[in-house]
């Protein structure tokens, strides 16, 4: 059936709302710049293999290992160009027209030495820059890390975005990160003020491996418009029907999820269950260069297990719906 639809679905229009910078960048890439910037990299991480999660893991912590290695990059305004580009680049290829880039930025102002305000600037003229350059409309969601949060974070970041933001281009926050590492419900106020004050879209990892407490915070208390994974959901109605009367969109990442081991085979996968109930949700790739894949092979994936084309037809209407732009 992949075959069927194979030129159709690379020539088709798309979008893709859940994509993170570092998780796109190609992995030859990343080690030339590794190399060529004579990184120091961590013993027992193999630059080579490490980069990838070609084969499912036990957990969330193993498949972060890629992130040893992300987390030393950029080192410079220049290395960060040739990331952002080489992503540009490889979405062109694959006739992404729309795209939600999802970064820390925090790690760029450590790296560097540089005010958040200047990292935040160093993205917006990159993303504003290869926009143009591969006709493609680039966006950005501002990420908080879960096992790295501290309020100070919050309130930065929320007076940087008022500061830089004057053409637009950040257009959401997410939170994301191992979903083991408790989060203070009072930190919901950040979102709430990111939304009411700052007219930013909400979108927060949650429920990817099974947390459904975090998935009734993020729509309750932090207001979000969609929701990262959400697979947990699943498991309770009373959660599907919050998700149904919210209109809160789930952006599903079919290969990351058997990935990360959240199921051992497509066939246990809470999208079953979302179809039945008629949950609004949308594809995306999550990391593909992490994954080794696009955006085209996750929806002949979707085809493939689901025999649902028109549902993939329907996809850049659901995409321009939900989107945060």
């Amino acid at each position: 059936m992949e075959d069927e639809y194979k030129n159709t679905i690379e020539n088709m229009e798309k979008s893709d709302l859940h994509v993170h910078i570092n998780g796109a960048v190609p992995t030859q890439t990343l080690i030339e710049l590794a190399t060529n910037m004579d990184l120091k990299i961590p013993s027992g991480f193999d630059i080579k293999r490490d980069l990838q999660i070609l084969e499912p893991v036990e957990s969330l912590r193993e498949y972060f290992k890629p992130w040893t290695l992300f987390k030393m990059l950029p080192i410079g305004y220049e290395c960060l160009s040739i990331m952002v580009e080489s992503t540009f680049k490889n979405l062109a290829l694959d006739n992404v027209k729309y795209v939600e880039f999802r970064n820390s930025p925090f790690y760029i102002s450590v790296l560097n030495n540089i005010s958040l305000e200047e990292a935040l600037l160093w993205l917006i003229e990159l993303i504003k820059k290869y926009s143009s350059i591969y006709k493609i409309e680039g966006r950005l969601i501002l990420s908080l890390t879960r096992h790295e949060l501290v309020r100070n974070q919050m309130r930065d970041l929320l007076k940087a975005i008022k500061n830089v933001n004057y053409e637009g281009y950040i257009v959401g926050v997410d939170m994301s990160g191992d979903e083991e590492v408790p989060v203070p419900r009072s930190f919901s106020s950040f979102f709430r003020k990111a939304k009411e004050e700052l007219g930013l879209g909400i979108t927060i990892h949650a429920g990817e491996t099974g947390n459904l407490e975090n998935i009734e915070w993020a729509i309750k208390e932090c207001n979000a418009d969609r929701i990262g994974h959400g697979n947990a959901a699943a498991n309770s109605p009373k959660v599907l029907n919050l998700i149904k009367e919210n209109d809160v969109c789930l952006e599903v990442c079919l290969i990351s999820n058997l990935r990360t081991g959240y199921c051992k085979g497509i066939e246990d996968h809470s999208l079953h269950t979302f179809l039945k109930w008629d949950i609004p949700f949308v594809l995306y790739t999550d990391n593909p260069a992490v994954h080794g894949v696009s955006l085209s092979k996750e929806y002949l994936f979707f085809i493939s297990n689901f025999n649902r084309v028109d549902i993939i037809n329907q996809m850049l209407g659901r995409n321009r719906r939900y989107s945060f732009s």
